[in-house]
């Protein structure tokens, strides 16, 4: 591919480098004013690269997970028919070229060990949101002058456990073959001990200066999946015991075999907490998969499938205050709704506030509609696709994917003018949804819509219009405080309504005292010996809020108590109790979300407060 330009805010300084997802640019960013590093897919200008889809995934991986061992996400964005996305800017070594300067054996395993914990660190939190990372080397892994360590290049990134992925690693696309595990070789499903055996060739790598089966040939891959490499105290007399035993735990053939990550943190003398306080509260919430109340929220949504089976179109919106659990709701709803009626057809999206892309409400959702038709045999896909596929795999060109356009199976027209594109890539997708709804229960789900764009709320309205709209259920959720205000979500509805759409609200509002009661005991567990005074007050003092029960009863559960006299205490003196127990540098943190002139709600500072000490627990600065 040519050399990406840059756009009007972004200048170009200078190529990074280049792997299997893409292709890296130092850049200026005029908006934030400061250094970015800017990733642009291979075929950034031919929209119908099958890498724009492992492109969006690796974004959407990682933008909501703040960790200090995981590179920060900025934005993504389109700039023509040029699909990009901006991250931190890590200037470092990678994690061999820091332990190994000039090749040299390592000389100081205090600092191999410290680093060697960042990586596991960072690649815990990624299998903690279900993630793999599929691609561990050490140029993904970089090490800054303050020795922060930061793993990068999450184009393999993929949801664990799941279904269909390709057999080969990294879906068809070349992984590193010295880094990967033998029984990715044999066509397995990728799993945690995957990520954890690339971890210990890095290993190997470090303290014997020679990968564990280097090469690429034949012979190298035969080994690999027939032996074991020999023990590092061998290759490097002086090697310590403990790492030469780990790393060797780490490549063991049988993946049971390999320690996981909170084995790897203990042997490198710390701990990997159950429910760490760096990932999203509301993801930390989900995992608990407990749904105390809301009957009558379940209720209301069941009642709208009912009525969207006896072919109508019927919207839901969803929205309440954050922390409310709406989402978790919804995702609740969707599970009972895939086992009781296991022929429903799910297609999700997400809008995430960092985007910058067209038609972003529908994103991730057009995503899942072009995987569910490749799953389907090919002549009952092709009789679903409608007469335009074309201009709408030219609005969502994520759609080009699939087999059927991919592979030629019919001839692109020329490409009409921007509106004549428009109004028939909307037609397109009113048609198909129409087809797909008539065939099999059809449902829709579009989360966080308070950061949606108007050109989703047009294309969701005419999608809906009379006459004869596709039978399916549109579940819609939102933040009140902000989806109100949105335009986006005022044209939606706006739109809704002038084409008379069936429309349903359900606010998610915060839960009684009893139950407030039920979830603090539930998520506190029975073996506390204090757990009904522990549970009485957090019902007390969190109004309610179920993120603040999540919240508190985490906090207690990680062992931090209430302060002495707890029966008498609010949560504003809990919360100062926390503030003055942190040492000076996590104090400072605060204070400088306190000087930044903006609103911080409970949500942020009990996110600020769990990174703040974190931090300080890991001995890094800000």
């Amino acid at each position: 591919m040519s050399d990406f330009i840059g756009t009007d805010r972004f200048l170009i300084h200078r190529r990074l480098g280049s792997g299997a997802s893409g292709v890296v640019y130092e850049a200026f960013d005029h908006e934030r004013q400061s250094l970015v590093a800017l990733k642009v897919p291979h075929n950034a200008k031919d929209a119908a690269a099958r890498d724009l889809g492992l492109f969006k995934q690796e974004f959407r991986a990682l933008a909501d997970l703040g960790h200090p061992n995981l590179v920060n996400l900025f934005e993504v964005m389109s700039h023509g028919p040029e699909w990009f996305f901006t991250m931190e800017r890590v200037e470092g070594v990678t994690f061999y070229e820091a332990l190994c300067p000039g090749r040299r054996p390592p000389e100081d395993f205090a600092r191999l060990r410290a680093l060697l914990r960042q990586l596991a660190e960072g690649l815990g939190a990624l299998h903690r949101i279900g993630k793999l990372h599929r691609d561990l080397k050490p140029s993904h892994a970089l090490v800054g002058q303050d020795d922060r360590l930061v793993l990068l290049d999450f184009g393999f990134t993929a949801d664990m456990g799941r279904q269909g992925m390709a057999p080969g690693p990294g879906g068809g696309r070349s992984m590193t073959q010295a880094y990967m595990a033998p029984e990715r070789i044999g066509g397995q499903q990728p799993t945690e001990a995957g990520d954890w055996y690339s971890l210990g060739a890095m290993l190997y790598q470090v303290l014997t200066g020679t990968l564990p089966f280097p090469g690429d040939t034949l012979s190298s891959l035969i080994d690999k999946l027939r032996g074991s490499p020999p023990d590092p105290e061998l290759l490097a007399p002086g090697t310590p015991a403990d790492l030469a035993g780990l790393c060797m735990e780490l490549l063991a053939r049988k993946p049971e075999q390999r320690p996981g990550g909170a084995a790897v943190m203990e042997r490198l003398g710390a701990s990997l907490p159950a429910a760490p306080a760096h990932l999203a509260p509301a993801r930390r919430l989900r995992t608990s998969r407990l749904l105390i109340g809301r009957k009558a929220e379940l209720a209301a949504l069941g009642r709208a499938f009912e009525r969207a089976l006896l072919g109508q179109a019927v919207v839901v919106f969803i929205h309440g205050e954050s922390g409310m659990g709406k989402n978790y709701l919804l995702r609740r709803f969707l599970r009972r709704l895939r086992r009781e009626e296991p022929g429903t057809v799910v297609l999700a999206g997400r809008c995430a506030e960092e985007a910058a892309v067209p038609y972003k409400a529908l994103d991730g959702l057009m995503a899942d509609l072009g995987a569910c038709l490749d799953r389907m045999p090919p002549p009952k896909a092709a009789a679903l696709l409608p007469r335009d596929i074309h201009c709408l795999a030219r609005v969502f060109p994520v759609l080009r994917r699939m087999a059927l356009l991919a592979e030629g199976g019919r001839a692109a027209p020329a490409a009409p003018d921007p509106q004549e594109l428009r109004r028939r890539a909307f037609g397109a997708l009113r048609e198909l949804l129409l087809r797909l709804g008539t065939r099999c229960p059809l449902v829709l789900v579009i989360e966080d819509l308070q950061w949606a764009d108007t050109d989703s709320a047009s294309l969701l309205s005419s999608l809906l219009r009379d006459p004869d709209p596709p039978p399916l259920l549109v579940l819609l959720s939102y933040r009140s405080g902000e989806g109100r205000a949105a335009p986006a979500l005022a044209a939606l509805r706006a739109g809704l309504a002038e084409e008379g759409a069936e429309v349903v609200e359900i606010p998610v509002e915060k839960i009684p005292q009893a139950e407030s009661l039920e979830l603090a005991a539930a998520l506190l567990g029975s073996n506390r010996p204090d757990a009904g005074a522990e549970a009485a007050w957090i019902a007390r003092e969190s109004g309610g809020d179920p993120f603040f029960i999540g919240e508190l009863s985490r906090q207690l559960r990680s062992g931090i108590a209430i302060p002495p006299g707890a029966e008498g205490q609010t949560l504003d003196a809990y919360l100062r109790f926390r503030v003055a127990s942190l040492p000076p540098e996590s104090r400072r943190i605060l204070e400088t979300l306190a000087l930044a002139g903006h609103p911080v709600d409970w949500a942020v500072l009990c996110t600020a407060l769990d990174f703040a000490g974190f931090q300080n627990n890991r001995g890094h600065r800000m």
